[in-house]
């Protein structure tokens, strides 16, 4: 009887990852489909993506166009490192402000410090556009429209960031706080000897969460960011337009060119990135 038992239950779950290998395959594939007519769109002209497809000579067509017409309609390369310097610049702020933000909601204790976290968790569901008025406003009145500053300091603060430290400020062990204290350690030797390291996995997560999120910001840099030379790579994808109509070679250029740093940012940091989040799903 128990050997029949275990028999069906084995084949249960059997059917059971065999299902969710197969939807995650699906929805992979769905996902991966844009992907690739990006990069066909890329080095084809529209016309000839279809033959493509059919399983025609993918090289008789082949150009590299698209590409060129990237650097030449563009300042391409300058526009990639404001990118940079905006989506370094916005992320390492945010963690700065977040890591110590965290510390001082989790370990320390003082009149209405839940209150605080909660007004800090409020803000997350607020729509970024709601606000972009006021700050820019406010942007305008301290003269850094047009400068990178100005796409930088009203978002210095994340309430996902913040939120997402606390977390990991919390699962840390209350004895290895209290071993360093009796060994001697000063709350500074604490914070960065101890925390700092262990938290090394979740930054790094948190890291390219906020990166992508920052390479990929379209709508608050428009709004600033006025002259061609201080642009970022998503406003150059729509510059690529003749007349009304979209030039869609150097357009699908300009998305492969774009997407590459987070896409290589991220095979770096995937193990931590995927450990972080199965160690917080097993924690909470």
């Amino acid at each position: 009887m128990n050997a029949v038992c275990r028999k069906k239950y084995f084949n249960s779950d059997r059917v059971i990852k065999i299902t969710s290998f197969l939807i995650m395959a699906v929805f992979t594939l769905i996902m991966l489909v844009p992907v690739v007519f990006m990069v066909l769109y890329s080095f084809f002209p529209t016309a000839d993506v279809n033959t493509v497809m059919e399983g025609a000579n993918i090289f008789k067509s082949a150009s590299l166009e698209g590409y060129r017409d990237v650097f030449r309609q563009t300042p391409f390369l300058k526009m990639a490192y404001n990118s940079l310097w905006l989506s370094v610049v916005q992320t390492l702020l945010q963690l700065i402000m977040a890591f110590f933000t965290a510390y001082a909601i989790t370990r320390w204790k003082y009149p209405k410090r839940d209150l605080i976290f909660k007004f800090i968790i409020a803000t997350m569901i607020i729509p970024t556009v709601a606000v972009m008025i006021p700050n820019y406003i406010i942007i305008n009145k301290m003269g850094l429209v047009g400068n990178k500053w100005g796409v930088v300091l009203p978002f210095i603060a994340s309430g996902y960031a913040i939120f997402l430290m606390r977390q990991f400020f919390k699962s840390m062990p209350e004895s290895i706080v209290e071993a360093a204290m009796i060994d001697g350690c000063s709350e500074f030797q604490i914070l960065f000897k101890i925390y700092l390291p262990m938290m090394l996995p979740a930054i790094a997560a948190l890291t390219i969460i906020l990166f992508v999120g920052h390479w990929n910001d379209y709508q608050w840099p428009l709004m600033v960011l006025s002259k061609p030379e201080s642009m970022t790579l998503p406003l150059a994808l729509v510059r690529f337009e003749n007349e009304g109509i979209i030039e869609w070679m150097p357009t699908a250029a300009a998305c492969v060119m774009t997407m590459l740093l987070p896409l290589i940012l991220f095979l770096i940091t995937q193990k931590a990135f995927v450990e972080t989040f199965a160690d917080s799903a097993v924690k909470g």
